[in-house]
């Protein structure tokens, strides 16, 4: 029966209507004073409810009013399972935190403990990029990991050497990426001050969905302190240059690496996890995710990989070339579904 929910649950996905739901504003707390606004849409049939599900929105200035993400959440709703989607500033901010880890895991808690959001205590989670690395350390605290069935997440970083690097290198990545990383290389190094906080911050923005400004350079040219706009001038410079910003920064992307790399307490997660990479993915490379694959299987926890060509078109038609691709990409959510 699972497979049907999930074919009816990528037809929903690939759907253009727009139908009715029953969408809640709330505000989830727990008893620490833990507080986060979410949306939850409800099932579509509330009596054929079949689970719960927290979608954890990406690093992106939309939170959780991401389009991306209201498809999802409506797509589940459709097939009777209840969607909450909770909204984080940290991750609007585009802020790379360890914060983000303790947040993911007090809404698990949060909604677990209440049985009219998960009246079997426990949820399965849906999410994407480096929200999935938060994810995956927060499943592995001792107070989540029984909470949490099923796990999935449409790109990862495992390793931040590798990602940051990537992007840094000069080699293909995006300028929305690249002034995210130097925020956030900035950032974990105690070296993010006021000033190049908002112009990195300007700088995301003027590059966020293809949306081209000059903020950023409007900005450096009102910073009276000559140093600092100099050498934001260069960063900048340098950013849409595409010149290798790795190796000036290997010091503050070692920082990252031992702040957040998921080689430790993989080995404490009890739920499924379902992976799925866009083969072509520029910013997070598929060695992400077939790193953490094999680390994952190392230590016999059920996890599914699919590498897929999917998730590059804004329209996927179910051609023939993509038939297998559809296949492979229904077996991996089947999986994230069938342990509900």
């Amino acid at each position: 029966m699972k497979y049907i929910t999930t074919l009816r649950f990528m037809l929903n996905l690939l759907s253009d209507k727009v139908r009715p739901l029953q969408v809640d504003a709330i505000t989830l707390t727990d008893q620490s004073g833990f507080s986060v606004p979410a949306d939850i849409y409800q099932p579509r049939q509330p009596d054929k409810y079949q689970g719960t599900i927290i979608f954890f929105h990406g690093m992106n200035k939309q939170g959780n009013k991401d389009p991306r993400m209201v498809a999802l959440y409506r797509a589940a709703a459709r097939v009777n399972y209840r969607a909450i989607a909770p909204d984080y500033e940290l991750l609007k901010n585009h802020f790379v935190d360890a914060a983000s880890t303790h947040e993911f895991a007090e809404t698990v808690k949060a909604v677990t403990s209440d049985p009219a959001l998960a009246p079997t205590g426990k949820v399965g989670i849906f999410t994407a990029s480096f929200s999935g690395t938060f994810c995956v350390h927060a499943v592995t605290r001792d107070d989540v990991r029984d909470l949490v069935s099923s796990l999935c997440s449409v790109g990862i970083c495992y390793n931040p050497t590798s990602t940051f690097t990537n992007i840094l290198n000069g080699e293909g990545a995006d300028n929305y990426s690249r002034f995210i990383c130097m925020k956030n290389l900035l950032y974990v190094a105690g070296e993010l001050d006021p000033i190049s906080d908002k112009a990195l911050s300007l700088g995301i923005d003027d590059n966020f969905d293809d949306f081209k400004t000059t903020q950023f350079e409007d900005y450096i040219q009102t910073i009276e302190d000559e140093e600092k706009r100099t050498s934001l001038a260069e960063l900048g410079a340098a950013i849409y240059a595409s010149k290798d910003l790795a190796k000036p920064y290997a010091r503050h992307i070692q920082i990252m690496q031992d702040t957040y790399g998921l080689s430790e307490g993989l080995q404490n997660i009890r739920c499924n996890v379902a992976l799925v990479h866009s083969e072509t993915d520029d910013v997070l490379h598929t060695v992400e995710s077939e790193m953490l694959y094999k680390q994952l299987k190392q230590y016999n926890i059920d996890v599914k990989l699919v590498i897929t060509p999917l998730l590059e078109h804004a329209d996927i038609q179910f051609r023939l070339k993509f038939l297998l691709d559809v296949l492979h990409l229904v077996n991996v959510f089947h999986c994230f579904f069938d342990f509900f």
